[in-house]
C-alpha cells in the first residue's frame, strides 16, 4: 500500500497527476513537515516552535468550545474547533476520535493556524464577527477551565498565525484578529448573547470569561509568524533539510497562489 501512495504522489507535480497538487503542496502538509523537524531537533530553544521535554504534535485536533450546542437547533452554539497544529504535553481521543485534553502536568500549550493565501475566517455561522484567532483561543481557555489548570502552570503558552510574509503584510486581518483588547470584546459579545437571549447558561458563561478567560488572554502570547522566517531559521540548523523544505514551499505558494 505505501508503494501505491508513493506512486500516485510521484506523479502529483507533472502533467501525468491524478490529484490536485494542493492536495500535497498545501498549508496542512507544510506545517507537520515543520513540527515533525522541530520535535526531532531539540536545540531549538530560541524559537517559538521549540518543544519541551515529552511535547509532542498533532495535527486537525478537536478543541472544545465554551459555546457547545445546548439543545438540537442551538442558534447560539457551535462546534469544536480544528487546530491545524497544536505542541504540548496532551491526549488524543479520550472521548472522541479527535478531541484533545492536556496532561495534568503540562507546561506547554500551543495551536497554530496555517495559512497559504487564504484569509483569516471573519465569523461563524452563528455569529459573523467571531472570528478565527478569536475562536480558537476561547477553546485554548475552555480546554484549561475544564480542567481545572491554572495558566500560570504554563510556561509557554502561545496561538499562532504561520502565513506567507507578502500575506501578513497586506491583508489587514491578520494585524486585527490578533489584537488582544479585540478578541476580548469578541468573547464577551459572544458571552453576552445568552443574556440577551434570556439562556439560562449565561451565568456560568460569565463566570467562566471572567475567572477563566480574562487571566487567560493576558498571559497567552498572540503572534503572526513567516512561512519564511522558520524556513530561515531551519537553514541555519539543517541546511539540507532547509533546501528540500523550501523546494516545498515554493511548490505550496506556486499552487495556491495560482489556485486563489
Amino acid at each position: 500500500m505505501n508503494n501505491v501512495i508513493s506512486d500516485i504522489l510521484s506523479r502529483i507535480d507533472s502533467d501525468n497527476r491524478n490529484l490536485p497538487p494542493t492536495h500535497l503542496y498545501n498549508e496542512g502538509w507544510l506545517l507537520c513537515i515543520i513540527l515533525h523537524w522541530f520535535s526531532n531537533n531539540k536545540d531549538t530553544s530560541n524559537h517559538e516552535l521549540e518543544f519541551f521535554k515529552n511535547s509532542k504534535w498533532y495535527s486537525e485536533a478537536l478543541l472544545p468550545s465554551p459555546f457547545l450546542p445546548e439543545f438540537r437547533g442551538d442558534t447560539l452554539s457551535e462546534a469544536h474547533t480544528h487546530a491545524d497544529g497544536v505542541i504540548g504535553k496532551f491526549k488524543i481521543g479520550s472521548s472522541g476520535h479527535g478531541d484533545l485534553v492536556l496532561e495534568d502536568d503540562c507546561d506547554q500549550f500551543i495551536v497554530i493556524e496555517a495559512k497559504m493565501y487564504s484569509k483569516l475566517s471573519k465569523g461563524i455561522k452563528n455569529n459573523t464577527t467571531y472570528d478565527q484567532v478569536t475562536r480558537n483561543i476561547a477553546c485554548m481557555s475552555q480546554i484549561a477551565a475544564n480542567q481545572r489548570i491554572d495558566e500560570k502552570q504554563f510556561k509557554k503558552l502561545a496561538f499562532y498565525v504561520i502565513a506567507p510574509e507578502e500575506q501578513i503584510k497586506k491583508e489587514r486581518s491578520f494585524r486585527e484578529y490578533t489584537t488582544k483588547e479585540i478578541i476580548k470584546e469578541k468573547v464577551f459579545e459572544r458571552v453576552n448573547n445568552y443574556y440577551l437571549n434570556e439562556r439560562e447558561s449565561f451565568n456560568s458563561k460569565l463566570n467562566w470569561f471572567n475567572m477563566y478567560f480574562i487571566s487567560f488572554i493576558e498571559t497567552i502570547e498572540i503572534k503572526c509568524i513567516t512561512w519564511e522566517e522558520v524556513i530561515k531559521y531551519i537553514h541555519l540548523h539543517d541546511p539540507n533539510f532547509s533546501h528540500i523544505l523550501n523546494n516545498f514551499y515554493n511548490k505550496c505558494i506556486h499552487y495556491n497562489k495560482k489556485s486563489k
